[in-house]
């Protein structure tokens, strides 16, 4: 398996064959870096009207005490 086929037979392809595990492995290989973010294997994709699409992701926040009022 190179990474790019689907990991269940729910994932989709997009109009340009981009499939679930495609967006994925090109959010990991964006944004992960030093692992302050990170993306699951069967993390949601959501696409929308624009070329490309929403991969969720997680963030680490630390509890150091302060509090922030919002």
């Amino acid at each position: 398996m190179s990474g790019d086929e689907p990991i269940n037979s729910a994932e989709t392809t997009g109009s340009e064959g981009k499939n679930d595990a495609w967006y994925r492995k090109r959010a990991k290989e964006i944004y992960c870096v030093d692992s302050e973010i990170e993306v699951d294997s069967n993390a949601r994709i959501s696409r929308g009207d624009d070329p490309g699409a929403y991969v969720e992701a997680w963030v680490w926040v630390p509890d150091d005490g302060d509090v922030i009022d919002v």
